[in-house]
């Protein structure tokens, strides 16, 4: 059983697209069978939009679940895309691929989110493609998987002690795992590494293992960090604790101690002096030595300029050629020369400036705006209007006029002036 984590992407018709066709194609030949989980359609189009829909509402579905809408999105997408593959000599049912990818949604707490499962026959290897919408479709919160690797390999270990184990490093990784320490990348490994374990376990300290490694065709150098690494003949770096099968690398440090990483040979540097040196010309291919007689293209551009920039030579036409060329003098308009040209803008300025009306006198400026009648009455009176809104002084305040006595109402009654 091979368990394969694909990284978490956001396009839901993109992962659906490839998964429910052929490669660069528009069949669908390769899909045996397919079915959705948690979703109101059994379309897989469909369904990838509803996840769609889903993982861009999250916000509106905490709202109404009544959850906290506090957090930071996440930069990484909602799709949780993974393979389960099974060996070549096993024949799985459809119900055997469905209850794998069953109980591994269930291990990585995704059970109750939105899935689909699709089933591929395209290569020997029965496999499963599993899509998951790490937003839940109710809360809307996201769930991330914590250590989701580790709990699908333990996983592919049930299944293959139950229906035959075909990993063997597999087991081997979980008892590392057991005893509390890390599991070591495989795919750095080079084929010397047992050797170099050997060379290892027979020296006695750092100085005789980097001379046991000279003898072998390998040099102890310094990293690009300071850390130890190994040079092989052929100019590649690998670090020294991956080629070392079983020891952890604080024990490498402690057995090497006696060496001063300062002093050993830079790692870069013996890159650079062991790996094939670029072909030199008179190692060049057939090719590229027939181009060389060939003028580049910059020395053709300098040589086509310098033509050019050269004066013409005299051309001496035949005397047909002289003909013709005669008829078409005769047949271009005649042109005119600068000085005649010149002589006729003259005679236009003259016509223009007898034709030009007087120059008319200008019209006075009009007299000053006169001073508004209230302003002309309150100077003539000698009073400005500035002192008549200049506000009272102290003493102005506290005189009170004198009390007029009030008119009486039958003064004035036989008065002419006012009958009239």
């Amino acid at each position: 059983m091979i368990v394969k984590i694909n990284p978490r992407g956001r396009s839901f018709k993109g992962v659906t697209d490839y998964l429910s066709h052929d490669k660069q194609a528009q069949t669908s030949e390769r899909v045996s069978w397919h079915q959705t989980g948690n979703l109101h359609t059994d379309d897989l189009h469909k369904a990838a939009r509803f996840m769609a829909w889903t993982d861009m509402n999250a916000s509106e579905l905490k709202r109404i679940s009544g959850g906290s809408r506090a957090g930071r999105e996440t930069k990484a997408g909602g799709i949780y895309h993974y393979s389960l593959s099974w060996h070549e000599s096993e024949t799985p049912t459809q119900e055997d691929q469905r209850q794998a990818g069953l109980e591994t949604l269930r291990r990585l707490g995704l059970s109750e989110h939105q899935y689909y499962m699709v089933g591929h026959n395209d290569t020997r290897n029965p496999h499963i493609h599993i899509v998951a919408n790490l937003t839940h479709p109710e809360t809307g919160k996201r769930h991330v998987p914590s250590f989701d690797k580790r709990a699908l390999q333990e996983w592919a270990l049930e299944y293959e002690k139950t229906h035959g184990l075909h990993c063997k490093a597999r087991e081997q990784n979980a008892k590392t795992r057991a005893r509390g320490e890390q599991t070591k990348h495989q795919d750095t490994r080079q084929p010397s590494a047992a050797s170099i374990t050997q060379i290892y376990h027979a020296a006695r300290d750092g100085k005789a293992f980097a001379a046991a490694l000279e003898g072998q065709g390998y040099t102890l150098a310094q990293g690009r960090r300071g850390g130890l690494v190994i040079v092989d003949p052929s100019g590649d770096i690998h670090k020294l604790a991956r080629q070392i099968d079983g020891i952890k690398t604080a024990d490498i440090k402690a057995k090497l101690a006696d060496l001063e990483t300062k002093a050993l040979p830079d790692a870069e540097t013996l890159k650079k002096t062991r790996q094939p040196a670029p072909q030199k010309e008179s190692q060049a291919p057939e090719s590229k030595r027939a181009d060389q007689g060939k003028p580049d293209r910059a020395s053709s551009l300098k040589a086509l300029l310098n033509e050019r920039a050269q004066p013409p030579a005299t051309f001496r036409p035949t005397p047909a050629l002289r003909e013709v060329l005669n008829e078409k003098a005769q047949a271009v308009p005649h042109v005119k020369k600068p000085q005649e040209e010149e002589q006729t803008r003259q005679r236009i300025r003259q016509a223009l400036s007898a034709r030009a009306p007087e120059k008319k006198e200008k019209a006075p400026a009009p007299p000053p705006m006169e001073q508004s009648r209230a302003t002309a009455n309150d100077n003539r009176q000698g009073g400005d209007l500035r002192q008549a809104f200049k506000p009272a002084t102290r003493q102005e305040k506290s005189h009170k006029p004198e009390r007029q006595p009030a008119p009486d109402p039958g003064e004035g009654r036989n008065d002419p002036e006012l009958e009239r």
